[in-house]
């Protein structure tokens, strides 16, 4: 509402408005009886205007802007519009419509209720800076303008309360950070006293580490000793086993040779009588009683056995320089007899007995000789394995005193 008073009575226009008002009780101020003094009238009417604004009346303000400097009502100026307003101070105008009542530029509240933002930096700027203090701690107490921020004596309060709390807070936490910086300290002492027996535990265990370790290495080099010990006789062995193969090899072939020469005699035995029974013609005369001939296989009988070293013991070029020699043939005729190459076979089937002997025993050597030769290179090669692991069990165990060296 807008009052005047001029002279000792209400303006005329003041009492047409006031009568054409929907109020009951404005009617009745317009169309009473004026007072008889002006300050009656103005105390008179503050008073109607006191009780209707504790009704159910409701108070506006009304702000006639100018659209522009110049006059013209089609025609509108937004700067000078912006400066009425500023003028006018019409927004704080509407903030303090609200229910606030106090006032705070942004670079005050914002210094002085920082410390409830420690996240703050000085690279956001006021206006963010309030907004964010004024959501985190009061939101919908306060309000937040271009340059200013609104609020009641709650929002104030609040404000406080927050401050008080966190300078509590802060004073609690000193005490607290001194509290725990003794702990601290007392925990830390603690710590190296644990840490230094540990490393003493530790530099004992390592010493009885490393002594079973060098024990063991010890061990373990003798093992490799033996190792080596029993490959060198191995060695030996297969060096003594290869030897006698050697030989034995050389006995066969000389066995194939003597075999060889056997084979060429008897052709040449067999050869020889072929051509002197071709060669013996019987002779006229009376018959003169011959010697009976017996068979070969007869001969053999009533030839003295030798004994098995007596036989053995023969050797084949005695025998073929003596057969020629002993061979002969004579011409057909009475008393013609072959005692001589009777005995040539005798002892021809004997060496070759002697022979088929020796080459079944020198088979049967040989097949021994082999399996031997065949077991101790399995031995060997178990042997040589064995010293492999026990050589990397060595160099494992040298290198972990090493890095225990080291580490001490």
């Amino acid at each position: 509402f807008v009052t005047a008073a001029s002279g000792n009575k209400l303006s005329s226009e003041m009492c047409q408005v006031l009568g054409q008002s929907s109020c009951k009780l404005c009617r009745s101020v317009a169309l009473s009886k004026p007072p008889s003094s002006g300050t009656d009238a103005a105390q008179e009417g503050l008073e109607a205007l006191d009780h209707s604004l504790q009704g159910e009346a409701k108070a506006w303000l009304v702000c006639c802007l100018r659209p522009n400097d110049v006059g013209q009502a089609d025609r509108v100026n937004r700067e000078v519009m912006l400066q009425q307003v500023q003028d006018l101070r019409l927004a704080d105008a509407v903030h303090l419509s609200g229910g606030h009542s106090i006032i705070w530029p942004l670079k005050s509240f914002r210094h002085r209720y920082a410390n409830l933002a420690p996240t703050l930096n000085d690279s956001v700027s006021d206006e963010d800076a309030c907004r964010l203090l004024v959501k985190s701690t009061a939101a919908g107490e306060g309000t937040v303008g271009k340059d200013k921020v609104y609020g009641g004596e709650i929002f104030e309060q609040l404000m406080e309360h927050k401050l008080e709390e966190l300078q509590v807070g802060a004073q609690h936490l000193e005490g607290t950070k001194s509290e725990m910086r003794q702990l601290m300290e007392e925990k830390l002492e603690a710590d190296q006293q644990m840490r230094a027996r540990q490393q003493e535990e530790q530099l004992e265990n390592q010493r009885l580490a490393q002594e079973k370790a060098q024990k063991e290495i010890d061990s373990i080099r003798g093992q490799h000793e033996d190792v080596a010990k029993q490959q060198q006789e191995l060695l030996q062995k297969l060096q003594e086993q290869q030897m006698e193969l050697q030989k034995q090899q050389q006995m066969e072939a000389l066995r194939q040779q003597q075999m060889l020469e056997l084979e060429r005699l008897r052709k040449q035995h067999e050869d020889a009588s072929a051509a002197a029974a071709a060669q013996a013609v019987p002779e006229p005369g009376p018959a003169s009683p011959a010697p009976p001939e017996e068979p070969l296989e007869t001969l053999e009988t009533e030839e003295p056995a030798a004994p098995a070293e007596a036989r053995a013991e023969l050797v084949i070029e005695p025998i073929r320089l003596s057969i020629p020699s002993t061979w002969r043939f004579r011409a057909a005729g009475e008393g013609q007899s072959y005692p001589a190459a009777h005995a040539a076979l005798t002892q021809m089937a004997a060496l070759l007995r002697v022979a088929k002997e020796r080459e079944q025993c020198m088979v049967e050597y040989e097949t021994f000789q082999q399996e031997t030769l065949q077991d101790l290179k399995a031995e060997h090669e178990g042997w040589r394995k064995e010293a492999q692991l026990l050589h990397l069990q060595a160099s494992d165990l040298q290198r972990s005193i090493q890095k225990q060296r080291a580490m001490l």
